[in-house]
């Protein structure tokens, strides 16, 4: 393969690798796996589960979520997005939920220190019920990070093989 086709390639790898620029780079997604980082000391014992995902657009600094909860000691009596906080710290309420739903869905918009806790793990969603005023559910807001794109592997395995074709 000549230098103009290697290059070619490799600037086609990096377009359509996630997240570079126009591969919906405005888009970060998130996981939420409630209970995994109760704050130390707490004394939870809650057969409670839950899990959710949370979306981030860079763009229009808006996030949309959906959480889901089941097994709670009663009816929630209050849900909140809260940081800056690293797993098992506390941290202010940021956004209160509507915790009348289950799954718990809906959107806001942040200010620019706001994103930048959330794209640095530093949010947590905490779910309190009567008998757990201070949380019965917490759980982190992790960012996804996507796995390669199939493409790039096809990319990188026709330059091995163009490669060892010119090789012969």
């Amino acid at each position: 393969m000549n230098r103009s086709h290697l290059a070619v390639v490799i600037v086609l790898s990096l377009r359509i690798l996630p997240g570079a620029p126009d591969s919906q780079a405005a888009l970060v997604d998130f996981t939420v796996a409630p209970n995994a980082d109760q704050v130390v000391g707490l004394d939870v014992d809650s057969a409670a589960t839950g899990a959710g995902w949370l979306r981030l657009n860079t763009d229009t600094h808006t996030i949309v979520w959906s959480l889901i909860t089941s097994n709670l000691t009663g009816p929630l009596t209050g849900a909140h997005w809260h940081g800056p906080a690293a797993p098992g710290e506390n941290a202010d309420v940021q956004i209160v939920l509507d915790h009348t739903l289950n799954p718990m869905v809906g959107s806001a918009v942040l200010d620019s220190i706001q994103e930048v806790q959330l794209l640095d793990n530093l949010w947590y969603v905490n779910i309190h019920t009567a008998a757990y005023p201070t949380g019965e559910i917490r759980g982190q807001a992790l960012r996804v990070i996507p796995e390669p794109a199939t493409v790039v592997l096809l990319v990188l395995g026709a330059m091995c093989l163009f490669r060892s074709r010119r090789a012969r």
